[in-house]
């Protein structure tokens, strides 16, 4: 029974580490200034530039939040 349980607490740790990930730890605003580092020559191709909008804002509720919080991806 006790391995059982052990097993169960191990799986439970890799379930949950992500949650302790440091990128879960950055504030929204540091987030959304880190997106408007895509590079120059993406922004000069509008339909490459939002493609990778969209990819940001597609990884996790707080990425879509800086994301769309942030005024100058969508100038």
């Amino acid at each position: 029974d006790l391995q059982k349980e052990l097993r169960v607490l191990r799986y439970r740790i890799r379930e949950y580490k992500h949650i302790l990930s440091p990128i879960r730890r950055i504030p929204i605003e540091v987030l959304g200034e880190i997106f408007t580092c895509i590079p120059p020559e993406r922004r000069n191709r509008p339909q490459n530039y939002q493609d990778d909008v969209v990819r940001l804002s597609l990884v996790s509720k707080l990425w879509r939040d800086a994301a769309r919080n942030e005024p100058r991806l969508w100038q």
